[in-house]
Parts: structure tokens; C-alpha cells; sequence
């Protein structure tokens, strides 16, 4: 039986949601990178970033691995080194249905 690994990471600039199978294919890979306007990356900005965008990749993933949340046996998630605004949001998107209702967008 193969498991289904739902990885999610955020730990500066890019918020991203993949989904491989147990044997290491990889069914979705989808990402969005926080560009500052000027100067370096701005945590707090980059964790705003990746909070509006994870329920696009979620959806997006789980569309394009033709899967849903029920079907995923383990998640992963970047735990650091990485910025703290960032880990933390990334975080709260471990669960398909945390107490803030954030979730995996579905």
C-alpha cells in the first residue's frame, strides 16, 4: 500500500505544498515566492504572504495530484531553521482543520 505525504514549507521567501507518494513520486509540487519592493525579505510581510497564499497551493495541489485530504497519510512540515513569523505560519497549516480555520483551503 502506498502512503500519500503532504509536505508544506515556508521557512523565508517561497510558501510551498507538495504532495509524493511513499515510493518518492512526486504527484503535485506548487509554490509562490514573496518579492519585497525593495530591500531584503520583511518576515512578518513574508508570513502575510504565505497566509494568503496556502489556500491556493493546498487547493491547487490537491487539484493537480487528483487527491483529497482524507487521502493523505502523514504530513510534513519545515520546522527551521527559518524565519519565525514564517515557521509559525507554516505551522498552522499542519492540520486540515486547525482551531483558527485555516486549514488546507478545502
Amino acid at each position: 500500500m502506498r502512503n500519500l505525504i503532504l509536505g508544506i514549507e515556508s521557512t523565508a521567501h517561497t510558501a510551498g505544498v507538495g504532495i509524493i507518494t511513499s515510493e518518492g513520486q512526486i504527484l503535485s509540487n506548487q509554490r509562490s515566492m514573496y518579492i519585497p519592493k525593495e530591500g531584503g525579505i520583511h518576515p512578518r510581510e513574508a508570513a502575510i504572504h504565505h497566509s494568503d497564499n496556502f489556500p491556493v497551493l493546498f487547493e491547487k495541489a490537491f487539484q493537480e495530484a487528483k487527491l483529497k485530504p482524507s487521502d493523505i497519510s502523514l504530513v510534513s512540515y519545515a520546522r527551521g531553521p527559518g524565519l519565525g513569523p514564517c515557521l509559525r505560519t507554516c505551522l498552522l497549516y499542519t492540520s486540515p482543520s486547525p482551531r483558527d480555520q485555516r486549514g488546507w483551503g478545502l
